[in-house]
């Protein structure tokens, strides 16, 4: 990146407000973030028996 546009990010990120989130919504979203997890950890080694074979 050119000096110019890191200069020109940096002032657009700083006039950027925090997301006012709900606490229902946060909890939705945290839910479905573990739920996201746990299927990752269930599921992150299915076929990869076969890899060592």
């Amino acid at each position: 990146m050119a000096p110019e546009e890191i200069t020109r990010t940096l002032a657009a990120m700083q006039q950027l407000r925090p997301l006012n989130i709900p606490d229902e919504v946060a909890a939705d979203l945290d839910a479905w973030e573990r739920q996201l997890n746990q299927h990752g950890i269930d599921n992150g080694d299915k076929g990869i028996e076969d890899a060592f074979r």
